[in-house]
Formats: structure tokens, sequence, C-alpha cells
């Protein structure tokens, strides 16, 4: 409350928060209704930041500051994390599991099972071939995608809506959705989409190669799991078409023989 306008600009600008704040009817004094319902989640992120910076606390503390957000939102807020990151007025630690949010870092920590394994720099992870870092960039396919977000990033009807007021945005409703993006950058998101899959699929393999026994006997339980609901159902389809003879044709030892199977089944692999 005792900042001044000043400090506020000074603040959201840092956040990167000032334009689209500056575009609104009233500017800082809009109200943007009940916990900031007519704004995007990005708006609120970095609206959040502008608030931490304010206070020009000595330890900023970014717990997935992007997580929720979707791609085009997170590249506007990485942009404000980076600026934030980059000034010298506070020590900032962020914790994340998008390797984007922190690539640019001064330092990165990488933290598996509550020690640290590795520290450095992006670039001096990277030089660590299948350290823990770099199978984690190569998990999140983290050039690809920055290569699609960036793409995404100049495209011309982005450009476009700098202009405009989340509100705005907002009052357009979900059918502009599908108009948000160029044909170019949907078959690069697409593709992207793809490598990312089948590189999942290439590390889900290289994981479970030592492991195909295991794999062949769960997949026979699987298969005898699947067979014991239609074998219940041709033993009591017997069983009914029983009741209507007068004479039991098979030994009682056969029928009673026939329920083992399936009784079997069900004891093994349930």
């Amino acid at each position: 409350p005792s900042a001044s306008v000043a400090e506020m600009e000074d603040a959201c600008k840092l956040a990167n928060a000032h334009d689209f704040i500056s575009s609104f009817p009233d500017k800082y004094d809009t109200n943007v209704g009940s916990q900031g319902a007519q704004i995007s989640g990005g708006q609120k992120q970095r609206i959040a930041l502008a608030r931490a910076i304010l206070k020009r606390p000595k330890i900023l503390l970014l717990d997935e500051a992007t997580s929720a957000l979707d791609s085009e939102s997170e590249q506007i807020v990485q942009a404000a994390l980076d600026n934030v990151m980059s000034s010298r007025h506070q020590t900032t630690i962020v914790i994340a599991h998008r390797l984007s949010t922190v690539r640019h870092a001064s330092r990165i920590a990488v933290i598996d099972s509550g020690r640290v394994r590795e520290i450095g720099t992006h670039e001096e992870l990277m030089e660590k071939p299948n350290g823990k870092y770099w199978r984690l960039v190569q998990l999140q396919d983290l050039h690809g995608k920055e290569h699609v977000l960036d793409s995404v990033t100049d495209s011309p009807k982005k450009k476009k809506k700098k202009g405009k007021t989340l509100i705005d945005d907002l009052e357009e409703g979900e059918t502009d959705k599908d108009d948000k993006f160029d044909d170019d950058d949907d078959a690069s998101t697409s593709s992207a989409d793809e490598r990312i899959a089948k590189k999942h699929a290439k590390r889900a393999r290289s994981l479970a190669k030592n492991e195909w026994g295991l794999f062949l006997l769960g997949s026979i339980g699987a298969l005898l799991a699947g067979l014991m609901f239609p074998a219940w159902g041709i033993i009591f389809a017997f069983m009914l078409e029983a009741l209507y003879y007068p004479i039991f044709p098979c030994p009682y030892d056969f029928a009673l023989a026939t329920f083992l199977p399936p009784g079997f089944d069900s004891l093994v692999c349930d």
C-alpha cells in the first residue's frame, strides 16, 4: 500500500505486466472481478510476480511458476522470470519440473531422492552425456519444444493480438481458439508431438529390455484373466441346460471338475 505509482509500474515492467495493464480501460485501477476472473492465468502469474518484486525480498522463491499455463502464456511468464532472475535485487530460487523454466538460471541443481545429484549451468550440465539433467532434457525434448514455441510466438496472429486486453480475449470465447495459430504452426506442433511420443516410447523400451520375462509373464496372466469370465459363462450355461434333464447325462465328478479350471484361474490371476 505504501508503494508509489512509479514503483508499481517498474515492478510490472520487470514482470512483463505493464503493457497489458495499460491497455485496460482504467489501467491500474481496473476491476478484474472476483479472484481475477476476467484475466487469464498468465496475467495472474505476472501480476503475482510483480507484487513479489514490489516487496523487494532478499530471497524470491518460485514453486512451479509456469506449471498451470498453456504454451503461449508460459513463454510470456518465462520471459518475466528471466528478467527477474537477471536482476541483482534478490536471490531467486526456482523449483520446476519444466526445464525451460530454469534453463537460463545461473545455477541449476538436479535433485533426486532428496539429494543433489548435479549442479551447474545449462551448458555445463549438457556437456555430461547420459547425465541426469541431460536425460531429462532428452525426455522433455527441450530443444524441439522451444523451436515450436518460438514459431508460435512469432506468428502473425499473435502479433496482432498483442494490443488487445485479455478481457477482450475472454469475450471472444473459445470459438477463436481454433484460429489462434497458423497452419504452419499446427504442423510444427504436430510434428514435435510425434517426435516426443517416439522418444518416450524408445525410452520406455530401453528401460524395459531387461525385464522382458516379467512382461511375458504379465501378458500370460492378463490373457488368463481375460478368459476367466467367458469360462464362467459357458459353465453357467451348461448348468442351466442340465436343469432341464430328468436324469443328469454326465457324471457328477465331471460336472464338478468343470469348476476347477476357472476357479484356479481366478485364484492365480486375481
